[in-house]
């Protein structure tokens, strides 16, 4: 059982969910800033089977290091894949996970952060759930028109009791998918709910487009992430570091 008694009233309706995969050192540095902005919140580092996910980890493997990170962090929980089931299955995974997770804990909105997209900004949490159920409406995002999602995922908030139905849970099995998980979500907006959203104008429009108080890899550079490790007392100059935020081919901005 989660422990809550140090959590205003507010933060205690409200849980993060970190996707992540074979990035130990951004996880770490999400925590960090969550920890800095939303206080103990619970979070749930949901992996897509990195590297060592085996019957016994090696500890300075990647997957060895999120239960080291999960360890050693109050309310920090890794829920992993038992295998890779790729980039829009593990988002997908993240999301189920989180509203499963959210539903357990009796949890009224549940965030759901891509490892890249960080927000550094005070309170967002706390501000972002209030604002969506003020809202009447059960998700909290923005539409990307480039590249031509109708949503965004690398952060998205979710009306707990709205999405826990047994046929959008069904909808969102983790699987591996060959379709983004923009288009399966607005599925269920559309489809099984009410039809939009509430617009979180903390984030951007575009994803390459820059916006205060947020860093995502194809709008910020990689010094920008660096200057954010060293604020948090990382010190991430290494070549793991960048390797990590050039993982996959993706371009700064």
């Amino acid at each position: 059982m989660i422990e809550t008694s140090h959590l205003t009233p507010a933060a205690k309706r409200i849980g993060i969910v970190i996707g992540s995969y074979n990035m130990p050192d951004m996880v770490e540095l999400q925590v960090a800033t969550i920890r800095a902005h939303c206080g103990k919140v619970p979070i749930l580092i949901s992996d897509d089977c990195s590297d060592g996910m085996e019957p016994t980890p090696a500890t300075d493997s990647k997957f060895g290091r999120l239960i080291d990170l999960a360890g050693r962090s109050p309310s920090v929980y890794l829920w992993p894949n038992v295998e890779r089931i790729g980039h829009a299955g593990g988002d997908m995974a993240a999301i189920w996970k989180g509203i499963v997770w959210g539903a357990a804990m009796n949890f009224e909105v549940v965030f759901k952060l891509s490892q890249r997209l960080i927000i550094d900004v005070p309170n967002w949490a706390i501000d972002g759930a209030s604002l969506l159920t003020q809202s009447g409406l059960s998700t909290l995002t923005r539409a990307c028109p480039p590249p031509g999602f109708p949503i965004r995922t690398e952060s998205i908030g979710f009306r707990v009791d709205r999405w826990h139905r047994p046929d959008i849970l069904a909808h969102l099995t983790p699987r591996q998918i060959g379709h983004p998980t923009e288009l399966v979500l607005y599925d269920d907006i559309i489809e099984r709910l009410e039809g939009c959203f509430c617009e979180w104008r903390l984030m951007s429009r575009s994803r390459e487009e820059p916006t205060p108080g947020v860093l995502f890899h194809a709008a910020n550079s990689e010094a920008e992430y660096l200057t954010l490790a060293g604020r948090y007392g990382f010190d991430w100059r290494s070549c793991e570091m960048r390797q990590s935020l050039q993982m996959e081919g993706y371009r700064f901005g």
